[in-house]
Order: structure tokens, then C-alpha cells, then sequence
């Protein structure tokens, strides 16, 4: 039963991790974009739906820690190593200050802040919320860990979630991959356009 439970809480805190990320994602492309915007009207426009969404998302990373300390605990006397990866997952967030360092990343572009610093500061973000759900998928591999019962049973879940976490692990290589793709594109952009004005 605290298995299933406990099982339910580490597949529903992946679901909103791998949401964050996703929304991370999208924020960070956008923040960056604004970031090399001139200084007008339009930029202005573009800075506060950044805001908007970065309101958002700290909410829901600090909603997310409360929820992996509470699983965390009830987990504790059956799935011990769960439990453990849980508190690692919730300690990156507390740790790392995620909530906290979303809202600066925002402050800083409003103030203007130039385009490689905010590239950063979303990187540093990004990374984070990946850390999370690499905890997390640690905490489904432990699962059932402290008990002994149905060895082939056993097997056969183990099989299935190294199968989950070997996928997970692809997937988030395959985004680290996409994201510097990206931050070097963006600073290749800033560089060329920096080259024109010198030109100029």
C-alpha cells in the first residue's frame, strides 16, 4: 500500500517536474529573444509576459517542494531509499534556491541586464529543474528497494523502471544538447549584430 502511494507521489511530482522544464524551456528562449530586443515599446511588452510566466512557474517550483517533503515523509518507514531520493529531489530546490533564482533571472532582465548574463542565468534555472528530475527518477529506481518478496516480480519492475530511467536520462541529454545549441546561437546573433554596429 505505502508502495503504491509512495509510487503515485514520485510518478505525479515527475509529470509537474518534466512540466516545469518544459516551461523553463520556453521561458528561457523567450527571456533570451527579449534580451537583445532595442529598447522600445515592443521590448517592454515582451519583458512582462516573461514576468508574468516566471510568476508562475517560481509558484509551482515551490508548490513542488512542499509536495516532495510531505511524500518524502509519509514514504519514510517503507521506502526508505525513495524517501531519500524525494528529500534530495526537494533539497535541489530549497538548496539551489530555484524559486528565489527565477525571480532575479526576471528582475535582472527588466533592469536590462546584458544578453550572455541572462543566457546564464536561465541555463543555471534550466539545469536545476533537470537535477530535480534526475533525483526523482533516481527515487522510482529505489522503489521497493527495502523489501524482499517476489523475486521475478521484483525483476520484472526493476527491468521497467531501469527501462524509464535510462529513457528519462536520454531525454534529458537530448534537451541539455538542444539548450546550448541555442545559447550558442544566441550569442553568435549578439555577436554579429555588436560586429555590425562596431562596422557602422
Amino acid at each position: 500500500q505505502q508502495t503504491q502511494r509512495a509510487q503515485r507521489d514520485i510518478q505525479d511530482a515527475k509529470r509537474q517536474a518534466d512540466e516545469l522544464a518544459r516551461q523553463q524551456r520556453e521561458i528561457a528562449s523567450q527571456a533570451n529573444q527579449a534580451a537583445q530586443m532595442p529598447q522600445n515599446g515592443n521590448r517592454q511588452q515582451a519583458v512582462r509576459q516573461v514576468l508574468e510566466r516566471k510568476a508562475q512557474l517560481e509558484k509551482n517550483l515551490q508548490q513542488l517542494e512542499g509536495q516532495l517533503e510531505r511524500a518524502a515523509r509519509e514514504a519514510a518507514k517503507d521506502e526508505r531509499d525513495a524517501s531519500r531520493k524525494m528529500a534530495e529531489a526537494a533539497g535541489v530546490i530549497r538548496d539551489q534556491s530555484l524559486p528565489e533564482r527565477v525571480g532575479l533571472a526576471g528582475r535582472q532582465l527588466s533592469r536590462g541586464m546584458d544578453p550572455k548574463g541572462i543566457t546564464d542565468a536561465e541555463s543555471a534555472i534550466s539545469s536545476g529543474i533537470d537535477e530535480v528530475r534526475d533525483r526523482l527518477d533516481e527515487a522510482q529506481q529505489a522503489l521497493g528497494g527495502d523489501r524482499d518478496g517476489d523475486p521475478r516480480e521484483n525483476a520484472s519492475d526493476r527491468a521497467a523502471r531501469l527501462a524509464r530511467y535510462a529513457e528519462s536520462i536520454q531525454e534529458r541529454t537530448r534537451e541539455r544538447a538542444e539548450r546550448n545549441r541555442e545559447g550558442q546561437q544566441g550569442q553568435n546573433g549578439q555577436q554579429g549584430e555588436r560586429g555590425q554596429q562596431g562596422q557602422q
